[in-house]
């Protein structure tokens, strides 16, 4: 970190920013192997309408409209196009971004940044809120993560060829977000100390969730399989925010298609509940009450 942080050179930093996002991708494309049950599923998104439908049935409206407005306009000759009409009268697109000042807008929850259909070449800055990051895998809504404030979104178009790394973005909270194009962030990369060490570590934590998510998917014990999966999350949660006990922002579904597992979600809960420093609220809502103590635990099993 500390030799990283002293390097003035752009074309140095750009080389190494590149990198950083070559070696996640590879991580990413070896977890979405992992967990997608066909294979074809990796170099061939799912149908458009499929993705559409299942966007809108997890009351996500506004990509269900952006996922359809796409199909419309890209593929003028595709059959679905008429079925992509009728459903955009069914759904309802999410109010625009209100700028603020310069680069910087607030965001209504709901709001689709981008989609899998069209990704962004923007980069998005959490200033305030949460931002999840979604794809279609196994005909399933699945969470890549859940960004809070301090993130750094980048929507580079991905290098491999693996169709699940292409994302859908959907702000979960009222959000404010400063949007930059790639050449601005690495400007400031390249003359703020502080937001250089802070970049390394998120790109950092985003590796090494990849990395846990697919130790997660290796383990044949349930409870440690979650206990590995939501210490990756904690990783993500914690890096900016030192409060003590953690909510987090994910539902059972989430957990189970992230590791692409069949049981019920009272056997989720159940071995949930064997896990120390972790709690379940009547609607499941999952709750870290020390995280600190939650990664102590974490070491003891997990060694």
């Amino acid at each position: 970190m500390e030799n990283l942080t002293k390097i003035d050179n752009y074309n140095l930093i750009d080389k190494i920013s590149n990198y950083f996002s070559y070696i996640l991708e590879s991580w990413l494309s070896k977890y979405y192997t992992m967990i997608t049950k066909n294979k074809a599923d990796l170099y061939n998104k799912e149908d458009i309408l499929t993705m559409a439908n299942i966007y809108n049935d997890n009351n996500f409206s506004d990509a269900a409209y952006k996922i359809c407005s796409s199909c419309i306009r890209l593929f003028e000759d595709d059959s679905h196009i008429n079925s992509a009409k009728k459903l955009m009268l069914h759904t309802k697109p999410a109010d625009k971004p209100q700028k603020i000042r310069e680069n910087i807008y607030k965001v209504k929850k709901g709001y689709c940044i981008y989609s899998e259909l069209e990704p962004s070449s923007n980069i998005y800055i959490i200033k305030s809120g949460k931002i999840g990051i979604y794809s279609i895998v196994n005909s399933k809504q699945t969470v890549r993560l859940i960004y809070p404030s301090g993130y750094i979104i980048n929507c580079y178009r991905p290098v491999l060829e693996y169709k699940a790394l292409f994302t859908t973005a959907i702000v979960l909270e009222d959000s404010i977000i400063e949007v930059l194009k790639k050449e601005n962030l690495m400007n400031i990369i390249n003359t703020d100390t502080e937001f250089k060490a802070n970049y390394i570590k998120i790109t950092a934590t985003k590796i090494n969730s990849a990395i846990l998510k697919i130790k997660a998917i290796n383990t044949k014990e349930l409870n440690i399989k979650l206990m590995i999966l939501i210490y990756s999350i904690l990783k993500i949660e914690t890096l900016f925010n030192k409060t003590k006990y953690v909510n987090l922002p994910y539902k059972i579904e989430d957990l189970k298609n992230m590791l692409n597992i069949e049981y019920s979600n009272k056997e989720i809960c159940t071995a949930l509940n064997k896990i120390k420093y972790l709690e379940l609220d009547s609607f499941n809502a999952i709750r870290i009450s020390n995280f600190q103590s939650y990664f102590e635990e974490y070491k003891k099993y997990t060694v």
